[in-house]
């Protein structure tokens, strides 16, 4: 890459990178080690003000350095938070001060909700004051809330305001969102892009506890078998041991067995009724897959009349 790509891409990058530091109202620095920030003290940075201040090489060390947070939340006066750039994708952490989880926090909303702090802290004192006006009603806070919204929550975190969910992460973005009302039935989201509707799944109905009663063991329906004292319809069945136990081959004596309905060490054993077998290996090659049927079938008598077309084989 020539002098003059590396000076345009730095002047281009530089532009995204300020927007960043004027939504978390903070100074654009560089880090020593963008690969190891623990034990990082502000002394360790290097304050920059224009994109001829760093190298191409130093794109990666690019940080907002952020402080101050008593304006935004009330508290973490003395709190430094640096928010590793990484083109965009970026990393918070506190670096100095008396610790306050709230000081990332809030530096993570304002990134996921593309809104700058102040207004991040504004909707959150809106929230406050809203939860505590519910509250001198004297009445539960979640009466008059959908009960869907209150599954909607569970599922995708938020907060609860009037009929709305904000700060809700809503797959497949998770990206923080708001989930506004609901729609017969269903969720609706507004995103930071706009208003989208959406039929979003709806979120599982909680695990209840099932009584337990002692009762007859005969009155059990029996399990069914599909091969001998192994398999079971609708069961997963495994088989662990070391490598190179004879695992692969005793599952492809059992596919064989499981196709001709029959016993495969006694050829004149009892009979059951045969099975449709699909064996798939994720291992090895098909031709290997076939030579260790073909040995087996070899091996234990069986022909091609016997299998018929109810062994496919991956």
């Amino acid at each position: 890459m020539n002098m003059q790509t590396q000076t345009d891409l730095r002047h281009e990058l530089w532009d995204d990178f300020q927007g960043f530091c004027e939504m978390l109202y903070g100074d654009p620095v560089l880090v020593p080690d963008p690969t190891n920030i623990d034990g990082l003290t502000r002394d360790d940075l290097t304050k920059i003000s224009h994109w001829s201040d760093f190298e191409f090489s130093d794109i990666d060390r690019l940080a907002i350095l952020t402080d101050s947070f008593d304006r935004f939340i009330g508290r973490g006066e003395d709190a430094s938070v640096i928010t590793l750039w990484r083109h965009g994708t970026p990393l918070v952490q506190q670096i100095e001060g008396e610790p306050c989880e709230r000081t990332v926090d809030i530096i993570m909303e304002a990134i996921c909700d593309d809104l700058p702090l102040d207004e991040i802290a504004e909707m959150q004192r809106a929230a406050t004051a809203e939860k505590e006006g519910a509250a001198d009603t004297k009445l539960p806070a979640n009466d008059n809330v959908h009960p869907l919204l209150l599954r909607l929550q569970r599922l995708y975190g938020g907060q609860i305001i009037g009929d709305k969910i904000h700060w809700a992460k809503v797959p497949p973005s998770n990206v923080a969102t708001s989930i506004v009302g609901v729609i017969d039935g269903a969720p609706w989201v507004l995103t930071p892009a706009g208003e989208q509707f959406s039929q979003l799944p709806l979120p599982p109905e909680p695990i209840r506890a099932s009584p337990f009663k002692l009762r007859d063991p005969a009155s059990l329906a029996e399990r069914d078998w599909l091969f001998g004292r192994h398999y079971i319809r609708r069961y997963l069945t495994s088989t662990v041991g070391a490598g190179g136990g004879g695992k692969s081959a005793h599952a492809v004596s059992e596919a064989l067995a499981m196709v001709t309905g029959r016993p495969l060490l006694d050829p004149d054993g009892p009979r059951t009724r045969p099975l449709r077998v699909w064996y798939v290996n994720c291992e090895d090659p098909q031709d290997e897959i076939d030579r260790r049927f073909h040995a087996a079938a070899k091996h234990f008598n069986i022909t091609a009349e016997q299998i018929g077309d109810r062994r496919p084989a991956n």
